[in-house]
Protein backbone atom coordinates (compact mmCIF):
# COMPACT_ATOMS: atom_id res chain seq x y z
CA UNK A 1 0.00 0.00 0.00
CA UNK A 2 1.27 3.57 -1.01
CA UNK A 3 0.26 6.76 0.49
CA UNK A 4 0.97 8.48 -2.73
CA UNK A 5 -1.97 6.27 -4.49
CA UNK A 6 -1.17 4.27 -7.62
CA UNK A 7 2.02 5.83 -8.46
CA UNK A 8 4.22 8.89 -6.61
CA UNK A 9 5.35 11.72 -8.33
CA UNK A 10 8.84 13.17 -7.63
CA UNK A 11 7.96 15.90 -5.42
CA UNK A 12 6.26 12.77 -3.54
CA UNK A 13 9.26 11.01 -3.68
CA UNK A 14 11.85 13.89 -2.57
CA UNK A 15 9.17 14.65 0.18
CA UNK A 16 9.35 11.25 1.40
CA UNK A 17 13.15 10.98 1.04
CA UNK A 18 13.54 14.46 3.01
CA UNK A 19 11.41 13.08 5.74
CA UNK A 20 13.11 9.78 5.78
CA UNK A 21 16.37 10.65 5.99
CA UNK A 22 15.28 13.15 8.65
CA UNK A 23 13.62 10.99 10.85
CA UNK A 24 16.67 8.02 10.11
CA UNK A 25 19.11 10.72 11.70
CA UNK A 26 16.83 11.28 14.28
CA UNK A 27 16.90 7.91 15.41
CA UNK A 28 20.60 7.52 14.79
CA UNK A 29 20.55 10.53 17.45
CA UNK A 30 18.51 8.72 19.79
CA UNK A 31 20.60 5.44 18.88
CA UNK A 32 23.90 6.67 20.03
CA UNK A 33 21.88 7.85 23.12
CA UNK A 34 20.36 4.67 24.44
CA UNK A 35 21.74 2.03 22.28
CA UNK A 36 18.26 0.44 21.11
CA UNK A 37 18.51 -0.81 17.95
CA UNK A 38 14.56 0.07 17.63
CA UNK A 39 15.26 3.52 16.85
CA UNK A 40 17.53 2.59 13.40
CA UNK A 41 14.24 0.78 11.73
CA UNK A 42 13.74 2.35 8.41
CA UNK A 43 11.02 4.89 8.56
CA UNK A 44 9.60 4.03 5.73
CA UNK A 45 5.73 2.63 4.89
CA UNK A 46 6.25 2.72 1.37
CA UNK A 47 7.46 0.21 -0.59
CA UNK A 48 10.66 0.89 -2.58
CA UNK A 49 11.65 -1.13 -5.74
CA UNK A 50 14.98 -2.82 -5.49
CA UNK A 51 16.33 -0.27 -7.66
CA UNK A 52 16.13 2.49 -5.08
CA UNK A 53 19.12 3.49 -3.66
CA UNK A 54 17.68 5.14 -0.55
CA UNK A 55 16.60 2.51 1.39
CA UNK A 56 20.28 0.53 1.11
CA UNK A 57 21.68 3.56 1.73
CA UNK A 58 19.95 3.57 4.93
CA UNK A 59 20.82 0.06 5.75
CA UNK A 60 24.32 0.81 4.99
CA UNK A 61 23.95 3.80 7.50
CA UNK A 62 22.58 1.78 9.81
CA UNK A 63 24.91 -0.82 9.67
CA UNK A 64 27.65 1.71 9.96
CA UNK A 65 26.24 3.12 13.17
CA UNK A 66 26.08 -0.46 14.76
CA UNK A 67 29.99 -0.33 14.24
CA UNK A 68 30.35 2.91 15.21
CA UNK A 69 28.96 2.07 18.62
CA UNK A 70 30.41 -1.33 18.94
CA UNK A 71 33.85 0.46 18.02
CA UNK A 72 33.08 3.55 20.76
CA UNK A 73 32.42 0.37 23.77
CA UNK A 74 35.59 -1.16 22.61
CA UNK A 75 37.10 2.11 22.60
CA UNK A 76 35.81 2.87 26.22
CA UNK A 77 36.80 -0.70 27.82
CA UNK A 78 40.01 -0.03 26.52
CA UNK A 79 40.63 3.30 27.40
CA UNK A 80 39.46 1.65 31.27
CA UNK A 81 41.93 -1.00 30.64
CA UNK A 82 44.52 1.71 29.75
CA UNK A 83 43.37 3.95 32.90
CA UNK A 84 43.46 0.72 34.81
CA UNK A 85 47.07 -0.02 33.76
CA UNK A 86 48.25 3.57 33.83
CA UNK A 87 46.96 3.41 37.44
CA UNK A 88 49.01 0.02 38.18
CA UNK A 89 52.18 1.37 36.79
CA UNK A 90 52.33 4.53 38.82
CA UNK A 91 51.50 1.78 41.55
CA UNK A 92 54.71 -0.22 40.29
CA UNK A 93 56.45 3.24 40.05
CA UNK A 94 55.78 3.76 43.95
CA UNK A 95 56.89 0.41 44.94
CA UNK A 96 60.09 0.46 42.72
CA UNK A 97 60.75 4.05 44.41
CA UNK A 98 59.98 2.63 47.65
CA UNK A 99 62.36 -0.32 47.05
CA UNK A 100 64.85 1.88 45.69
CA UNK A 101 64.64 3.44 49.14
CA UNK A 102 64.57 0.40 50.96
CA UNK A 103 67.25 -1.01 49.55
CA UNK A 104 69.41 1.53 50.01
CA UNK A 105 68.48 1.53 53.92
CA UNK A 106 69.32 -2.13 53.57
CA UNK A 107 72.46 -1.37 52.39
CA UNK A 108 73.12 1.17 54.55
CA UNK A 109 71.68 -1.13 57.48
CA UNK A 110 73.80 -4.47 55.94
CA UNK A 111 77.26 -2.08 56.31
CA UNK A 112 76.30 -1.67 59.34
CA UNK A 113 75.81 -5.13 60.14
CA UNK A 114 79.28 -6.13 58.73
CA UNK A 115 81.08 -3.44 60.71
CA UNK A 116 79.33 -4.70 64.07
CA UNK A 117 80.08 -8.61 62.62
CA UNK A 118 83.71 -7.12 62.14
CA UNK A 119 83.72 -6.02 65.55
CA UNK A 120 81.92 -8.84 67.32
CA UNK A 121 84.68 -11.61 65.37
CA UNK A 122 87.26 -9.53 67.05
CA UNK A 123 85.10 -9.61 70.56
CA UNK A 124 84.95 -13.27 69.98
CA UNK A 125 88.72 -14.20 69.07
CA UNK A 126 89.82 -11.89 72.13
CA UNK A 127 87.26 -14.32 74.45
CA UNK A 128 88.34 -17.04 72.92
CA UNK A 129 91.83 -16.28 74.40
CA UNK A 130 91.13 -15.49 77.22
CA UNK A 131 88.85 -18.60 77.55
CA UNK A 132 91.50 -21.03 76.62
CA UNK A 133 93.97 -19.28 78.84
CA UNK A 134 91.49 -19.57 82.04
CA UNK A 135 91.05 -23.37 80.74
CA UNK A 136 94.33 -24.21 80.89
CA UNK A 137 94.94 -22.01 84.33
CA UNK A 138 92.03 -24.08 85.64
CA UNK A 139 93.03 -27.63 84.50
CA UNK A 140 96.20 -26.95 86.12
CA UNK A 141 95.02 -25.75 89.46
CA UNK A 142 92.51 -28.65 89.92
CA UNK A 143 95.76 -31.21 88.53
CA UNK A 144 97.20 -29.71 91.58
CA UNK A 145 94.25 -29.45 93.72
CA UNK A 146 93.17 -33.37 93.22
CA UNK A 147 97.13 -34.27 93.90
CA UNK A 148 96.97 -32.92 97.49
CA UNK A 149 93.45 -34.22 97.66
CA UNK A 150 95.07 -37.61 96.68
CA UNK A 151 97.21 -36.94 99.43
CA UNK A 152 95.29 -35.63 101.75
CA UNK A 153 92.67 -38.86 101.52
CA UNK A 154 95.88 -41.26 101.44
CA UNK A 155 96.83 -39.57 104.62
CA UNK A 156 93.27 -40.41 106.18
CA UNK A 157 93.06 -43.68 105.03
CA UNK A 158 96.16 -44.42 106.87
CA UNK A 159 94.95 -43.15 109.71
CA UNK A 160 91.47 -44.80 110.16
CA UNK A 161 93.76 -48.18 109.04
CA UNK A 162 95.48 -47.75 112.14
CA UNK A 163 91.93 -46.35 114.21
CA UNK A 164 90.52 -49.55 112.96
CA UNK A 165 93.53 -51.79 113.55
CA UNK A 166 93.76 -50.41 117.33
CA UNK A 167 89.58 -50.69 117.58
CA UNK A 168 90.33 -54.38 116.57
CA UNK A 169 92.76 -54.68 118.96
CA UNK A 170 90.66 -53.14 121.84
CA UNK A 171 87.36 -55.35 121.16
CA UNK A 172 89.47 -58.58 121.29
CA UNK A 173 90.96 -57.33 124.27
CA UNK A 174 87.42 -56.21 125.55
CA UNK A 175 86.09 -59.75 124.55
CA UNK A 176 88.88 -61.43 126.25
CA UNK A 177 87.87 -60.00 129.09
CA UNK A 178 84.30 -60.14 128.90
CA UNK A 179 85.03 -64.21 128.51
CA UNK A 180 86.98 -64.47 131.39
CA UNK A 181 84.23 -62.29 133.26
CA UNK A 182 81.65 -64.72 131.97
CA UNK A 183 83.93 -67.84 133.00
CA UNK A 184 84.64 -66.76 136.32
CA UNK A 185 80.50 -66.19 136.85
CA UNK A 186 79.99 -69.54 135.28
CA UNK A 187 82.66 -71.10 137.34
CA UNK A 188 80.66 -69.45 140.29
CA UNK A 189 77.27 -70.82 139.37
CA UNK A 190 78.58 -74.09 138.78
CA UNK A 191 80.28 -73.93 142.63
CA UNK A 192 76.26 -72.75 143.73
CA UNK A 193 74.77 -75.51 141.75
CA UNK A 194 77.10 -78.19 143.19
CA UNK A 195 76.19 -76.99 146.54
CA UNK A 196 72.79 -77.42 145.65
CA UNK A 197 73.33 -80.65 144.09
CA UNK A 198 74.87 -82.11 147.92
CA UNK A 199 71.89 -80.41 149.84
CA UNK A 200 69.27 -82.07 147.37
CA UNK A 201 71.56 -85.43 147.72
CA UNK A 202 70.89 -84.80 151.44
CA UNK A 203 66.97 -84.32 151.27
CA UNK A 204 66.52 -87.64 149.13
CA UNK A 205 68.85 -89.79 151.54
CA UNK A 206 66.19 -88.80 154.34
CA UNK A 207 63.20 -89.87 152.03
CA UNK A 208 61.18 -92.36 153.45
CA UNK A 209 58.99 -93.43 150.91
CA UNK A 210 58.75 -93.50 147.07
CA UNK A 211 56.18 -90.97 145.89
CA UNK A 212 57.51 -89.61 142.86
CA UNK A 213 56.74 -85.95 143.75
CA UNK A 214 59.45 -83.64 143.57
CA UNK A 215 60.23 -81.23 146.79
CA UNK A 216 60.07 -77.36 145.81
CA UNK A 217 63.87 -77.55 146.46
CA UNK A 218 64.41 -80.17 143.90
CA UNK A 219 61.62 -78.44 141.70
CA UNK A 220 63.57 -75.37 141.97
CA UNK A 221 67.16 -76.65 141.14
CA UNK A 222 65.61 -78.45 137.97
CA UNK A 223 64.12 -75.40 136.53
CA UNK A 224 67.43 -73.57 137.41
CA UNK A 225 69.77 -76.20 135.79
CA UNK A 226 67.45 -76.32 132.51
CA UNK A 227 67.98 -72.25 132.39
CA UNK A 228 72.10 -73.17 132.98
CA UNK A 229 71.94 -75.15 130.22
CA UNK A 230 69.76 -72.92 128.03
CA UNK A 231 72.80 -70.53 128.90
CA UNK A 232 75.11 -72.99 127.81
CA UNK A 233 73.66 -73.50 124.31
CA UNK A 234 73.30 -70.00 123.44
CA UNK A 235 76.67 -69.19 125.09
CA UNK A 236 78.59 -68.59 121.96
CA UNK A 237 75.32 -66.41 119.87
CA UNK A 238 74.93 -64.73 123.01
CA UNK A 239 77.12 -61.52 122.24
CA UNK A 240 75.33 -58.76 121.58
CA UNK A 241 74.32 -57.17 118.25
CA UNK A 242 75.28 -60.65 116.65
CA UNK A 243 72.63 -60.47 114.65
CA UNK A 244 72.53 -56.85 112.70
CA UNK A 245 69.55 -54.71 114.03
CA UNK A 246 69.06 -53.89 110.31
CA UNK A 247 68.71 -57.19 108.83
CA UNK A 248 65.20 -58.47 108.64
CA UNK A 249 64.98 -61.89 110.16
CA UNK A 250 62.79 -64.80 108.78
CA UNK A 251 59.60 -65.05 109.81
CA UNK A 252 59.97 -68.39 110.81
CA UNK A 253 62.72 -67.33 113.37
CA UNK A 254 61.10 -63.82 114.44
CA UNK A 255 57.34 -63.88 113.35
CA UNK A 256 56.37 -61.74 116.73
CA UNK A 257 59.58 -59.04 116.13
CA UNK A 258 60.64 -59.93 119.76
CA UNK A 259 64.36 -59.57 118.73
CA UNK A 260 63.67 -55.75 117.96
CA UNK A 261 61.86 -55.22 121.62
CA UNK A 262 65.14 -56.35 123.53
CA UNK A 263 66.96 -53.85 121.41
CA UNK A 264 68.85 -56.24 119.52
CA UNK A 265 70.41 -58.15 123.38
CA UNK A 266 70.23 -61.38 121.16
CA UNK A 267 71.17 -63.43 124.37
CA UNK A 268 67.69 -62.89 125.88
CA UNK A 269 65.94 -63.31 122.56
CA UNK A 270 67.79 -66.44 122.16
CA UNK A 271 66.57 -67.98 125.85
CA UNK A 272 63.11 -66.50 125.27
CA UNK A 273 62.93 -68.64 122.05
CA UNK A 274 63.81 -71.46 123.20
CA UNK A 275 61.43 -71.04 126.15
CA UNK A 276 58.56 -70.98 124.08
CA UNK A 277 59.56 -74.27 122.08
CA UNK A 278 59.68 -75.76 125.23
CA UNK A 279 56.47 -74.91 126.38
CA UNK A 280 55.01 -75.54 123.32
CA UNK A 281 55.90 -78.82 123.71
CA UNK A 282 55.34 -79.80 127.42
CA UNK A 283 53.63 -77.38 129.40
CA UNK A 284 51.07 -76.45 126.39
CA UNK A 285 48.04 -77.90 129.00
CA UNK A 286 47.27 -77.91 132.94
CA UNK A 287 48.24 -80.87 135.33
CA UNK A 288 50.87 -82.59 133.05
CA UNK A 289 48.84 -83.57 130.68
CA UNK A 290 51.06 -81.58 128.10
CA UNK A 291 53.69 -83.90 128.81
CA UNK A 292 53.62 -85.95 126.17
CA UNK A 293 53.07 -83.32 123.71
CA UNK A 294 50.36 -81.49 122.15
CA UNK A 295 49.22 -84.50 119.09
CA UNK A 296 48.72 -88.49 119.80
CA UNK A 297 50.70 -88.26 123.22
CA UNK A 298 47.46 -86.10 124.57
CA UNK A 299 44.81 -88.16 122.74
CA UNK A 300 45.93 -90.90 124.38
CA UNK A 301 45.95 -88.89 128.40
CA UNK A 302 43.00 -87.87 126.96
CA UNK A 303 41.17 -91.65 126.62
CA UNK A 304 42.48 -92.67 129.96
CA UNK A 305 41.49 -89.73 131.89
CA UNK A 306 37.98 -89.76 130.11
CA UNK A 307 37.62 -93.65 130.59
CA UNK A 308 38.03 -92.77 134.32
CA UNK A 309 36.10 -89.88 134.59
CA UNK A 310 32.82 -91.87 132.85
CA UNK A 311 32.89 -94.42 136.01
CA UNK A 312 33.69 -91.25 138.52
CA UNK A 313 31.22 -88.88 137.64
CA UNK A 314 29.71 -89.68 134.43
CA UNK A 315 31.84 -87.84 132.24
CA UNK A 316 31.33 -86.99 128.64
CA UNK A 317 32.47 -85.77 125.74
CA UNK A 318 30.36 -82.56 125.54
CA UNK A 319 32.60 -82.10 129.20
CA UNK A 320 35.52 -82.27 126.96
CA UNK A 321 34.84 -79.46 124.50
CA UNK A 322 32.99 -77.05 126.85
CA UNK A 323 36.47 -76.01 128.67
CA UNK A 324 35.46 -78.02 131.86
CA UNK A 325 37.98 -80.76 130.80
CA UNK A 326 40.58 -80.65 133.61
CA UNK A 327 38.33 -77.97 136.22
CA UNK A 328 37.84 -81.07 138.97
CA UNK A 329 41.60 -81.19 139.47
CA UNK A 330 41.11 -77.47 141.06
CA UNK A 331 38.76 -78.31 143.89
CA UNK A 332 38.59 -82.91 144.53
CA UNK A 333 41.52 -84.24 146.32
CA UNK A 334 40.40 -87.78 145.31
CA UNK A 335 41.05 -86.49 141.92
CA UNK A 336 44.26 -85.21 142.57
CA UNK A 337 45.61 -88.35 143.83
CA UNK A 338 44.22 -90.44 140.97
CA UNK A 339 46.26 -88.42 138.52
CA UNK A 340 49.44 -88.62 140.80
CA UNK A 341 49.17 -91.78 141.06
CA UNK A 342 48.50 -92.32 137.50
CA UNK A 343 51.34 -90.05 136.27
CA UNK A 344 53.84 -92.05 138.55
CA UNK A 345 53.12 -95.15 136.09
CA UNK A 346 53.36 -92.67 133.48
CA UNK A 347 57.07 -91.68 134.60
CA UNK A 348 57.53 -94.91 135.42
CA UNK A 349 56.97 -96.57 132.03
CA UNK A 350 58.38 -93.59 130.28
CA UNK A 351 62.15 -92.93 132.67
CA UNK A 352 62.24 -96.23 134.43
CA UNK A 353 61.93 -96.86 138.39
CA UNK A 354 63.88 -95.20 140.32
CA UNK A 355 64.85 -97.90 142.70
CA UNK A 356 64.65 -100.65 140.48
CA UNK A 357 68.76 -99.94 139.66
CA UNK A 358 71.76 -98.53 141.45
CA UNK A 359 73.22 -97.02 138.47
CA UNK A 360 70.22 -95.33 137.01
CA UNK A 361 66.69 -95.51 135.75
CA UNK A 362 65.79 -97.81 132.76
CA UNK A 363 63.30 -96.67 130.34
CA UNK A 364 60.66 -99.17 129.82
CA UNK A 365 58.32 -99.83 126.77
CA UNK A 366 54.92 -98.69 125.64
CA UNK A 367 52.56 -96.62 123.63
CA UNK A 368 52.52 -93.67 125.41
CA UNK A 369 56.28 -93.64 126.88
CA UNK A 370 57.19 -94.54 122.43
CA UNK A 371 54.81 -91.17 121.87
CA UNK A 372 56.77 -88.85 124.78
CA UNK A 373 60.16 -89.85 123.43
CA UNK A 374 58.91 -88.97 119.87
CA UNK A 375 57.57 -85.82 121.36
CA UNK A 376 60.90 -85.34 122.89
CA UNK A 377 63.06 -85.70 119.62
CA UNK A 378 60.56 -83.28 117.81
CA UNK A 379 61.10 -80.72 120.51
CA UNK A 380 65.02 -81.71 120.00
CA UNK A 381 64.83 -81.56 116.14
CA UNK A 382 63.22 -78.12 116.57
CA UNK A 383 65.68 -76.74 118.64
CA UNK A 384 69.04 -77.45 117.03
CA UNK A 385 67.34 -76.46 113.68
CA UNK A 386 66.65 -73.09 115.16
CA UNK A 387 69.85 -73.00 116.70
CA UNK A 388 71.79 -73.38 113.61
CA UNK A 389 69.71 -71.18 111.40
CA UNK A 390 70.78 -68.48 114.14
CA UNK A 391 74.13 -69.68 113.68
CA UNK A 392 74.19 -69.16 109.89
CA UNK A 393 72.67 -65.97 109.83
CA UNK A 394 75.02 -63.90 112.45
CA UNK A 395 78.12 -66.73 111.12
CA UNK A 396 78.76 -67.75 114.68
CA UNK A 397 79.29 -71.49 114.56
CA UNK A 398 78.15 -73.74 117.11
CA UNK A 399 79.96 -75.74 119.88
CA UNK A 400 80.31 -79.87 119.52
CA UNK A 401 78.80 -80.46 122.32
CA UNK A 402 75.68 -78.53 121.45
CA UNK A 403 73.10 -81.95 121.10
CA UNK A 404 74.08 -83.66 124.13
CA UNK A 405 73.32 -80.20 125.97
CA UNK A 406 70.01 -79.49 124.29
CA UNK A 407 68.91 -83.23 124.55
CA UNK A 408 69.53 -82.26 128.40
CA UNK A 409 67.36 -79.48 128.32
CA UNK A 410 64.54 -81.03 126.74
CA UNK A 411 64.85 -83.85 128.94
CA UNK A 412 64.90 -82.19 131.99
CA UNK A 413 61.91 -80.59 130.95
CA UNK A 414 60.00 -83.61 130.05
CA UNK A 415 60.85 -84.97 133.75
CA UNK A 416 59.14 -81.26 135.31
CA UNK A 417 56.12 -81.61 132.86
CA UNK A 418 55.36 -85.07 134.47
CA UNK A 419 55.76 -83.90 137.59
CA UNK A 420 53.22 -81.16 136.88
CA UNK A 421 50.87 -84.61 136.93
CA UNK A 422 52.61 -86.65 139.73
CA UNK A 423 52.59 -83.68 142.26
CA UNK A 424 49.06 -83.43 143.79
CA UNK A 425 49.25 -79.95 143.96
CA UNK A 426 48.86 -77.37 140.70
CA UNK A 427 52.14 -76.64 139.85
CA UNK A 428 52.22 -74.17 136.67
CA UNK A 429 54.69 -72.31 134.97
CA UNK A 430 54.67 -68.60 135.93
CA UNK A 431 54.60 -66.11 132.73
CA UNK A 432 53.41 -63.20 131.02
CA UNK A 433 53.32 -61.41 127.73
CA UNK A 434 55.05 -58.63 126.44
CA UNK A 435 52.65 -55.34 127.17
CA UNK A 436 51.94 -56.45 130.58
CA UNK A 437 52.65 -55.02 133.64
CA UNK A 438 54.73 -56.37 136.34
CA UNK A 439 56.27 -55.32 140.06
CA UNK A 440 59.62 -56.88 140.40
CA UNK A 441 59.69 -58.31 143.55
CA UNK A 442 58.46 -62.62 144.43
CA UNK A 443 57.08 -63.20 140.94
CA UNK A 444 58.72 -61.13 138.53
CA UNK A 445 63.12 -60.80 138.51
CA UNK A 446 64.97 -58.41 135.75
CA UNK A 447 66.90 -61.01 133.24
CA UNK A 448 70.04 -59.03 134.60
CA UNK A 449 69.13 -57.57 137.85
CA UNK A 450 67.26 -60.03 139.25
CA UNK A 451 65.06 -58.24 142.06
CA UNK A 452 67.56 -55.39 142.95
CA UNK A 453 64.51 -52.86 142.46
CA UNK A 454 61.97 -54.89 143.98
CA UNK A 455 58.52 -53.09 144.02
CA UNK A 456 59.33 -51.57 140.90
CA UNK A 457 56.45 -51.62 138.31
CA UNK A 458 57.36 -52.05 134.95
CA UNK A 459 56.02 -53.00 131.66
CA UNK A 460 57.15 -55.93 129.93
CA UNK A 461 58.76 -56.06 127.10
CA UNK A 462 59.76 -60.24 126.76
CA UNK A 463 59.71 -63.22 128.70
CA UNK A 464 63.07 -64.72 128.98
CA UNK A 465 62.43 -67.65 131.13
CA UNK A 466 59.09 -68.51 132.89
CA UNK A 467 58.73 -69.15 136.62
CA UNK A 468 57.34 -71.99 138.62
CA UNK A 469 54.50 -71.30 141.24
CA UNK A 470 53.06 -73.84 143.56
CA UNK A 471 48.87 -73.88 144.70
CA UNK A 472 47.82 -76.10 147.65
CA UNK A 473 49.37 -78.99 147.89
CA UNK A 474 46.29 -80.65 146.37
CA UNK A 475 45.01 -82.63 149.23
CA UNK A 476 43.52 -80.24 152.06
CA UNK A 477 44.88 -76.74 150.74
CA UNK A 478 43.55 -75.94 147.19
CA UNK A 479 43.97 -72.07 146.93
CA UNK A 480 47.27 -71.22 148.53
CA UNK A 481 49.77 -69.60 145.92
CA UNK A 482 53.51 -70.33 146.22
CA UNK A 483 56.37 -69.02 144.34
CA UNK A 484 58.87 -72.02 143.52
CA UNK A 485 61.05 -69.81 140.85
CA UNK A 486 60.37 -66.34 139.88
CA UNK A 487 60.19 -65.38 136.11
CA UNK A 488 62.41 -63.50 134.39
CA UNK A 489 61.36 -60.57 132.03
CA UNK A 490 63.59 -57.90 130.06
CA UNK A 491 62.43 -54.45 130.70
CA UNK A 492 63.59 -51.37 128.57
CA UNK A 493 62.94 -49.46 131.60
CA UNK A 494 65.66 -51.14 133.39
CA UNK A 495 68.43 -51.01 130.19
Amino acid sequence: MSCFGNKPTAGDLRRLYARGIRDFLAGASRFERDGRESSLELPFDYQFSSSDELPNLLMWARGQLKQKMALQQQVATLEKQVTATETRLAQSERRVVEGDAQRAALTRQLGNTQSQLTTITGEKRAMEDQHRATVNQLTTTQARQLAEMRQQHDRQLENQRVQYDQHVADTAAQQERQLQTNQLRFNQELAKRNMEIQKLKSQLLVSHDKNLAWPDEKLKFTLNEVRRLIDNATARLAVDNVVPRQQALPDNLDPSQSLARVGGRTHFWLRSKIWSMLQAAFFGLPFGFGAFGPGRGFDELLAVYAAWRRRYDGFSDDDATNGATFEIFKYSALCNKWRSVTFQSLAITSLGDPASSSSGRAPMTGVVARLGEENIQQCIQRINEFLEEVSAISGVPLYADLDDDVSGIVRLCFEVALQFGINQAQLALLTTDPGQSAVIGAEFHDCEDADEHRGMRTRVDLMVAPGLQRVGDGRIDLAKVRVVVPCEIFTAEAH
